[in-house]
């Protein structure tokens, strides 16, 4: 993996960490319109404080990844994993969980959409109304989560190899 695509995957992750703990904060302290309402019963304090974990993980895994600690390469590539697939089925589970950019192909079962831009979302829970179904794939997140993969292999292999 390139020194450059490693600082670009762990700048999306910190920024995109740093946009989803603000979000949380400033819904908290109504900063938002109706934020702490939308906290308290949309959100809900399990989805909040596992937000607030995984943002902060996806903030930590960059700068680890930045500062070239190998804990950082399978935390990143476990927070790119995760971003993979989004789930809705109605009446039954959903659980979003993004933290960068996001090229996404969503398939539901009334259309099917390509989306673009950035993403810092954390949501498990279930979908009570919508569609039947909504499956959304990050491509982007798949790719990086395959680079890191790769890149945190070759580094144990070289690292056992040397030793």
């Amino acid at each position: 993996m390139s020194e450059r695509l490693r600082r670009i995957i762990a700048w999306w992750q910190i920024i995109c960490g740093f946009l989803g703990l603000a979000v949380l904060g400033a819904s908290l302290l109504n900063l938002v319109p109706n934020g702490r309402i939308w906290v308290e019963q949309t959100l809900g304090w399990i989805n909040y404080y596992a937000g607030i974990g995984f943002f902060s993980l996806a903030i930590a895994a960059g700068r680890a990844l930045l500062n070239h600690e190998a804990w950082g390469l399978w935390t990143s590539f476990g927070c790119q994993a995760i971003q993979v697939v989004s789930l809705a089925i109605r009446q039954g589970p959903w659980v979003q969980i993004g933290a960068g950019p996001l090229l996404g192909l969503k398939i539901s079962d009334t259309q099917f959409t390509v989306s673009a831009g950035f993403n810092a979302s954390f949501f498990v829970g279930t979908l009570l109304s919508g569609p039947a179904f909504v499956v959304t794939f990050n491509v982007v997140a798949l790719v990086w989560a395959v680079l890191l993969f790769r890149e945190a292999t070759r580094v144990r292999a070289v690292g056992a190899a040397a030793a």
